[in-house]
């Protein structure tokens, strides 16, 4: 895995009769991400990118909060 180049993207996809439709994609950093965990609940997403920089995702709006 080149982690020194590329841009990291998170798609929220909705499947209705079978087929998988994109929702929404939103830019999370000009890095590759390389660590990805869920909250319990499943509300947010942390992220971990190549340049070591850490992203807290609300995953219900698809908004970075922090």
């Amino acid at each position: 895995m080149n982690t020194e180049s590329g841009k990291s993207y998170l798609t929220k996809w909705d499947c209705e009769d079978g087929e998988f439709n994109n929702q929404t994609t939103i830019l999370l950093d000009k890095k590759p991400a390389v660590k990805m965990s869920f909250s319990s609940e499943g509300f947010y997403l942390g992220i971990t990118t190549a340049d070591n920089d850490v992203k807290s995702v609300n995953t219900r709006y698809m908004e970075i909060d922090r």
